[in-house]
């Protein structure tokens, strides 16, 4: 259903421009920007003849656009040591909370004012599902460096002495002990129904590399055959094949370019989309890193995330799509925000109840509020040496939870991608 839409205020077009493009989408309109015949009125008169006049809305039309733009980001310089913005410097950790996207509330108000209305908005996900679920994993280690490892359990018997500790640097030197859990993920997901997106990265470096240069890529060789096995594999059962930006890929187009193609070699086919390691965009401009995902041939980005903590960086749970101030056009590129990461849950001390707790609890809120919600776990969480159980319990409990509740759509990003292109109309 096509929305007519009268934009009388020039000084604010093209932003209130760029929340309509989002908001319909969102809602399943077609918008079409006019000055004759309209159904929605916005602007510097009190238009009477309209049948939506939304001049007493600008506020929640105006933090749509600060929040969803990254005009909020734009104005803060404060960034941590890896370039990311900060929770604390949000207006919606400050006003709001994280959990609770701000802007589907304001999806969802304007839903019912254009319902009333006469304009039906079409159902947000496949099949009629109240909210929908992603399911995501980078890949960080999967190849274990076996001397500093044993080095570290070594240390950690002469400080505790437990004798189960000499066993697991046994089982560390012969292999056993791993980070190698592709399958322990694949067979889980499997029992469900469900498929997940794995993310791989294609640039490498040692450990003392990383060390000398200060870079933080990942250490394994994507080209070992081990990988291009484990990678046809998923590819053949249903799982998405997706990229692992490296930390520095935002700084030329090209790494892009040249990342995704050697992927889709390995792959033998197209690959959809990424997230970038540490969520590492262009610490001032996430858009110009969006705009190399979009001109490299890249559909959606999972990289939007606070590191730190649960939520929604812009205060959005659905995919949109990104916002180029310097051009004042919309970027054509899916945005899928992340909003769970096993990491986060574990940056205190907490237990597996606890933890599960919070991740259900904002699941919940979502589900509320039809929106999306994206889970980040690591390749390596199975892995309780090293690695705190919290996490790889956690995650297993919300896949429980999320296969009992039949009201959730649990896709990968590049299905999701495609439906929400395909129902965007543009």
């Amino acid at each position: 259903m096509n929305l007519r839409i009268n934009i009388d205020q020039k000084e604010k077009y093209e932003e209130l421009k760029y929340v309509f493009e989002n908001l319909c989408v969102i809602l399943g309109f077609s918008p079409v920007f006019t000055n004759k015949e309209y159904d929605v009125y916005i602007g510097n008169k009190n238009d009477k003849y309209c049948k939506i006049n939304l001049n007493k809305d600008k506020p929640k039309l105006e933090l749509f656009f600060y929040l969803l733009s990254g005009q909020e980001e734009k104005e803060t310089k404060e960034r941590d040591v890896h370039g990311r913005f900060q929770p604390r410097n949000s207006i919606i950790t400050k006003k709001y909370k994280l959990e609770d996207p701000i802007i589907n509330d304001y999806a969802l108000y304007f839903k019912k004012l254009f319902e009333n209305k006469g304009f039906k908005a079409k159902h947000f996900w496949k099949n009629n599902k109240k909210y929908a679920v992603l399911l995501t994993h980078d890949v960080d280690y999967a190849v274990m460096n076996k001397l500093p490892s044993a080095i570290k359990l070594f240390l950690r018997f002469i400080k505790s002495g437990n004798m189960k500790t000499l066993k697991d640097i046994f089982d560390v030197i012969t292999g056993k002990n791993n980070y190698w859990h592709f399958e322990d993920y694949m067979n889980l997901e499997n029992s469900k129904g469900f498929r997940s997106a794995f993310f791989f990265a294609t640039k490498s470096n040692s450990y003392l590399m990383n060390f000398i240069k200060r870079e933080n890529e990942v250490t394994y060789n994507i080209n070992e055959k081990r990988f291009k096995n484990i990678i046809k594999k998923l590819d053949k059962e249903g799982f998405e094949v997706g990229l692992h930006a490296s930390y520095n890929a935002y700084k030329s187009i090209n790494s892009f370019v040249n990342e995704k193609r050697t992927l889709e070699k390995l792959l033998g086919s197209k690959i959809h989309g990424l997230r970038h390691h540490y969520y590492h965009f262009n610490p001032q401009s996430t858009e110009e890193t969006w705009e190399c995902h979009e001109k490299a041939g890249f559909e959606y980005d999972a990289s939007l995330a606070f590191n730190e903590d649960l939520g929604y960086r812009r205060g959005l749970a659905f995919p949109f799509y990104p916002y180029n101030h310097e051009k004042k056009k919309r970027i054509n590129l899916l945005v899928f925000p992340t909003s769970i990461m096993d990491s986060m849950l574990v940056r205190k001390k907490t237990t597996v109840k606890d933890a599960t707790r919070r991740c259900i609890n904002l699941i919940k809120s979502v589900k509320k509020k039809n929106g999306l919600v994206v889970l980040d776990w690591h390749d390596a969480d199975w892995n309780t040496t090293f690695l705190d159980e919290v996490q790889i319990k956690t995650y297993i409990n919300v896949i429980n939870y999320l296969e009992k509740d039949k009201e959730a759509w649990v896709s990968t990003p590049k299905e999701l991608a495609e439906w929400w292109n395909k129902r965007a109309n543009f």
